[in-house]
């Protein structure tokens, strides 16, 4: 097993994440594979319940984004949604690529181990993909873990899944595990105004790899992303 693991949000900066999965393992979020050469996926972590209808899709969606939306928009959400859940089970079929779900289905590969990791670590604090996906890579021991388009921008729906993100970047780094984090201004263990609160001097960006443990990647700064990107 490799020692990194990069993990691809949707957000801006997904598209810098590392191409070659021979140097690390990459686990891309949802449908974030759209897009990318199944040569750069490693695999595919989807919590939601593929298997479900469009009318069950939407009642999901009436109860937890109902205030926020109109009917017609969340049934045109549904309707996307269904499609790539059928995608994505499809696309994992076709690239022999696993899919890390709450399920199994009829394709490669497994339901997440949530019995064992929240047992070990006493807590079921699982606000999104990520949490999972970085839960898992502590557990599976991993040493350096990457996020990628993971930006947990104010009014955002990612906002809210902000501090259970944190929480499990803590475990991770708790754990021992070097943890580099790129995205917005709003990203976790970034400071929003990113200064030292008290001393009011600016904060390091820490946990940026060493330039000799990833191939084809340099650091540099790319608009408003602290980034790695291939050169």
């Amino acid at each position: 097993m490799k020692k990194r693991v990069a993990i691809v949000g949707k957000g801006p900066g997904c598209g810098l994440a590392p191409r070659n999965k021979k140097a690390v393992d990459i686990w891309v979020i949802n449908n974030g594979w759209v897009g990318r050469d199944p040569q750069s996926v490693s695999m595919i972590i989807d919590m939601h319940n593929l298997d479900w209808t469009e009318e069950e899709i939407f009642q999901h969606y009436l109860v937890h984004l109902g205030e926020q939306f109109e009917e017609e928009v969340l049934w045109d959400r549904a309707e996307r949604s269904y499609g790539h859940y059928q995608q994505t089970k499809e696309y994992c079929r076709r690239y022999n690529i696993p899919l890390m779900s709450s399920h199994t289905y009829d394709c490669p590969g497994f339901e997440f181990p949530l019995e064992k990791i929240t047992t070990k670590w006493d807590t079921d604090l699982f606000t999104s993909g990520i949490c999972y996906a970085i839960a898992f890579a502590v557990w599976k021991k991993y040493k350096n873990l990457d996020l990628f388009g993971v930006n947990c921008v104010k009014d955002e729906e990612w906002y809210n899944m902000r501090e259970a993100i944190m929480m499990w970047l803590g475990v991770a780094k708790g754990s021992g595990v070097k943890v580099n984090v790129t995205g917005m201004e709003f990203r976790p263990f970034r400071a929003y105004d990113k200064r030292l609160y008290g001393y009011n001097i600016p904060q390091k960006v820490r946990g940026m790899p060493e330039v000799d443990t990833i191939v084809n990647m340099t650091h540099d700064r790319v608009d408003d992303f602290d980034v790695w990107r291939e050169a």
